[in-house]
């Protein structure tokens, strides 16, 4: 009674048991075969390596002769490549060989060395006969290579290559018959589990069609936590077929999965098409819900790494123009300044440098400009604290207008006049000193990472800029210290043709003091 109380509570879940045993059983049948399949293949490809190999051996062995033979007829030293080749390779080879055949647990390893020390010893033996050859010594290198060397290289070679031959064979043999025999159980036992399984999977269908009523409530809980959990598109219910539940939920499912793949593939403006996802109030907390947060997010992610690789190239682009004309000022002011303004999408803009010639008159210097009018262009030199640019360099801040006075700048073109509606100043700051102002004006404002770029940058253009003036001081001593030498040089000539001068009358003097007491003595000799 126990029994049979049993078997019908589980009237339904034995018969799936037995059959999942019986797949379990069948698979594993499967993934043997194949690992047998596998070990067959792995047995053969060995087998074939060391035929591979064999024949190597045998090549080595031929070239040898050959190359020594097309010598002695023909003494050219291309005829001598099948030789030299086969003294380069067939010891590897043997190695490979003997690496093999131990792996297969072959038991003639002393048969294998004697082949390799033969083909050695024929090797060297035929390099001794080139070597006469060159020589000149034709008759002895005959006379050895008419004694046969290469007959008892070609016996053991011989040997080894039927010894290993049956050797193979035999691991071939094993293995395939092993297979075979796998192959026969599996389909036995196929056969057995398909007697079993088919009445066994007929009893479990049947079973199943009994549990409709439970079907139709696990459709009726899933259709609710569809618009739980997943999303809520105010359908009756009531009016919903298990057909039409399940195409439902797998059109849910499809549009899930679809919605993954835009966003993955980087297409944020994609919606839930045919279900409200976008609908907070049916659907709030559910996988619609999630999606479309997630969507946000990635968006959101999207463009903050849009944000940096834009920062990041126009950063690297202001470096390289700083680099690159470093030694033109004039240049980098007007290529740094198009850039900037092409780049922000601004309509116009400025470049101010700090003039400090004179300590006691510091002001900032118009050194480029784009796009501005002639009355712009009138302006070349700001005091320090004159104006929006000289406000900028005191406070060390960046400005950022989006009321601009009127006639404080305005875009001319063939369309008319107008005033831009933005207007953005960033002073270039090197070590906590501000070498210039750059200033731009838009019809737009500039986001914030476009104006922290420019900060950025304003640092890398400061950094030129301080070079620059390092340079040209360091240009206006040397000059300075040129000109010094020319002068020290030219006073040293000078006081050189002093001294000649100097000495040259001194001679002259001691040369008429000489004359002097030379008529000085004689009038006294006259005298006396």
């Amino acid at each position: 009674m126990k029994v049979r109380n049993f078997f019908q509570k589980n009237s339904t879940f034995i018969p799936i048991q037995l059959t999942l045993g019986l797949i379990v059983i069948s698979s594993l049948l499967t993934f043997y075969g194949k690992y047998q399949a596998q070990q067959f293949d792995d047995v053969k490809e060995r087998v074939e390596r060391v035929d591979k190999m064999m024949n190597y051996v045998q090549t080595h062995r031929n070239n040898i002769t050959k190359g020594t033979k097309a010598f002695l007829l023909v003494p050219d030293d291309k005829f001598l490549k099948p030789y030299e080749a086969a003294g380069k390779q067939f010891s590897d080879h043997f190695d490979t060989l003997q690496m093999l055949l131990d792996t297969q647990g072959f038991t003639e390893q002393d048969q294998l060395l004697k082949a390799k020390a033969k083909v050695k010893e024929y090797h060297r033996l035929m390099g001794e006969i080139i070597t006469l050859k060159r020589q000149g010594n034709d008759s002895t290198a005959l006379a050895i290579y008419k004694t046969d060397p290469g007959f008892p290289v070609w016996q053991a070679c011989y040997d080894l290559a039927n010894q290993v031959q049956e050797f193979e064979e035999e691991l071939y043999t094993e293995a395939r018959d092993r297979y075979q025999h796998h192959l026969y159980v599996t389909t036995v036992m196929q056969a057995l589990l398909f007697l079993i399984g088919v009445p066994t999977l007929i009893f479990a269908i049947r079973q199943i069609r009994k549990s409709d009523k439970l079907r139709s409530q696990l459709f009726a809980n899933l259709l609710r936590s569809r618009k739980t959990y997943l999303v809520n598109d105010q359908a009756n219910d009531d009016r919903q077929s298990e057909q039409d539940s399940i195409e439902y939920i797998i059109s849910d499912l499809k549009t899930a999965s679809k919605f993954i793949n835009r966003i993955a593939e980087g297409d944020y403006s994609v919606t839930w098409a045919d279900a409200k996802g976008e609908d907070q109030t049916n659907n709030e907390d559910n996988l619609a819900d999630v999606l479309a947060n997630m969507r946000e997010q990635m968006k959101a992610v999207k463009e903050k790494d849009r944000q940096q690789l834009w920062i990041t190239e126009g950063t690297s682009k202001v470096a390289e123009i700083t680099r690159t004309h470093q030694g033109e000022p004039q240049r980098m002011a007007d290529q740094l300044l198009s850039y900037l303004v092409k780049y922000t999408d601004s309509n116009q803009g400025s470049l101010f440098f700090l003039n400090e010639e004179k300590a006691d008159k510091q002001h900032l210097t118009l050194v480029a400009s784009y796009a501005y009018d002639k009355k712009k262009h009138e302006e070349k030199i700001i005091k320090i604290g004159q104006g929006l640019v000289g406000q900028t360099y005191l406070e060390k801040k960046t400005t950022l207008l989006k009321n601009i006075p009127d006639q404080y700048v305005a875009v001319t073109s063939g369309l008319g006049e107008a005033t831009p509606s933005s207007l953005l100043l960033v002073p270039l700051m090197f070590n906590e000193k501000v070498m210039g102002v750059l200033e731009l004006a838009s019809f737009t404002t500039w986001p914030s990472y476009q104006i922290h770029f420019l900060e950025n940058v304003g640092e890398i253009i400061a950094s030129a800029i301080a070079t620059l003036d390092v340079n040209v001081k360091t240009k206006q001593l040397l000059e300075q210290s040129q000109q010094a030498t020319e002068e020290m040089r030219a006073q040293e000539e000078e006081m050189r043709q002093n001294m000649e001068e100097l000495q040259a009358t001194q001679e002259e003097m001691q040369r008429k003091t000489q004359e002097y007491e030379t008529i000085i003595k004689e009038l006294r000799a006259q005298i006396g």
